[in-house]
């Protein structure tokens, strides 16, 4: 898998399978938080990006919460797009 970004700059290795994984999904775009550990029970977690590959398999599971719009909006004391959830 190619490096998911991390405070200490380490990559995580093809051989770390996936063992925790969030996400948003909305009209605005993905955003997915991903947690891998090796066989030596060393764990990495960061933003998973565009272009990773996972070797074996991720379950995931998707929910519809149709009375909810989910988006990303700017944060105006950070500037970064943050997660908005508003009522349909």
């Amino acid at each position: 898998m190619p490096t998911i970004d991390q405070a200490a700059g380490e990559a995580a290795s093809s051989d770390a399978p996936p063992v925790e994984t969030a996400a948003s999904l909305s009209p605005d775009g993905v955003h997915i938080h991903m947690s891998v550990a090796d066989g030596s029970g060393r764990v990495w977690g960061g933003h998973m990006q565009r272009g990773c590959i996972v070797r074996t398999t991720a379950e995931l599971l998707v929910a519809l919460l149709p009375g909810w719009r989910f988006g990303r909006e700017r944060d105006p004391a950070t500037g970064y797009l943050e997660l908005s959830a508003r009522r349909k």
